[in-house]
């Protein structure tokens, strides 16, 4: 859609055509309007000119419908806390046309870039949504591992939605195998880091992390269980210690001096297919105080670990 001689006409059009099509079909999206337009292959125009088609997206689809959710600016490379990216937001705020939540793809430090944006926020007086990372995980990290530690970095920066990236074999019917070997029916490694991912219940608890190795973790009162998810950012094999602190806090984990603790593998397996986690510990420990701590045998990098914590026996 070139319009840097002043011919915005189709590209409207063409925008409003995509609107009314949602509509008709009674599709809500969320209208992502250009994917990541600072980078070389899905935009080689100029900066100004994206904003100029940002603007006039924006108004068109706020027109056709005004409950439509926008999100931007989408950007693969530029990060908050990066000229460019601030330039965008004082753009929008200066234009009336700011997304309902603002997006960026591929965080080098999620935390850091989640906080860069909130303070540019603040500082403009800006109101959205909530802030999403809608790509993450790159072509090389499509393992169960870096998953999980990715899972929980989106987590510990409060990101309020995000979606996983797809690579490799686009159009197979197999969700890009990353999830799931068609041929075999069966899923892989990543795919059992989301299901025990899903599974935690309850409400999340403070984490602290490794350099190297990132948890997610939820207590959940009514049915009496703690759950973790690990993930190793990559580099790190060996024994990794995790401690339960504080489980005073979720008495009903013990029985007495001692809590029933199960930890499972989720294996990489060189992206083949995984029928199930493997159980690497399922014992009763003895726990002396309010602290107890869990040795994982973690011998590869890309695999990932789940743990559960519940009542014991005398």
């Amino acid at each position: 859609m070139a319009a840097g001689d002043g011919q915005w006409a189709k590209w409207e059009e063409f925008v409003v055509r995509m609107v009314h099509e949602a509509q008709k079909r009674g599709l809500k999206p969320q209208w992502d309007i250009w994917n990541e337009p600072d980078h070389g292959f899905f935009w080689k125009r100029s900066a100004e000119q994206f904003n100029e088609i940002w603007r006039r997206a924006y108004l068109k689809i706020r027109e056709t419908d005004p409950q439509a959710v926008i999100v931007g600016p989408s950007w693969s490379g530029v990060h908050p806390g990066q000229p460019r990216f601030t330039a965008f937001i004082c753009f929008c705020k200066d234009n009336k046309v700011v997304p309902d939540y603002v997006c960026w793809h591929f965080p080098k430090d999620v935390t850091k870039e989640a906080d860069e944006c909130r303070k540019l926020l603040k500082a403009e007086q800006i109101q959205v949504k909530g802030l999403m990372v809608n790509e993450y995980c790159l072509a090389h990290e499509q393992y169960a591992g870096k998953t999980a530690w990715l899972i929980a970095q989106v987590e510990r920066a409060k990101i309020d939605l995000s979606c996983h990236a797809i690579w490799g074999d686009e159009g197979n019917g197999n969700l890009d195998g990353i999830l799931f070997d068609a041929r075999k029916a069966i899923p892989k490694g990543q795919w059992w880091a989301y299901q025990r991912y899903g599974e935690q219940s309850g409400g999340l608890v403070f984490t602290t992390p490794s350099a190297r190795i990132d948890l997610v973790a939820s207590r959940d009162d009514r049915g009496k269980i703690v759950q973790v998810l690990l993930g190793n950012k990559g580099g790190l094999q060996g024994d990794v210690t995790v401690r339960f602190q504080e489980l005073d806090k979720a008495a009903y984990v013990r029985e007495g001096h001692r809590i029933h603790v199960v930890v499972e593998r989720i294996p990489e397996d060189k992206g083949g297919a995984v029928a199930a986690v493997q159980t690497v510990i399922d014992a009763r420990l003895l726990i002396p105080d309010n602290t107890l701590d869990v040795i994982i045998p973690w011998t590869s990098d890309r695999d990932a670990f789940a743990v559960r914590v519940g009542p014991g026996q005398e």
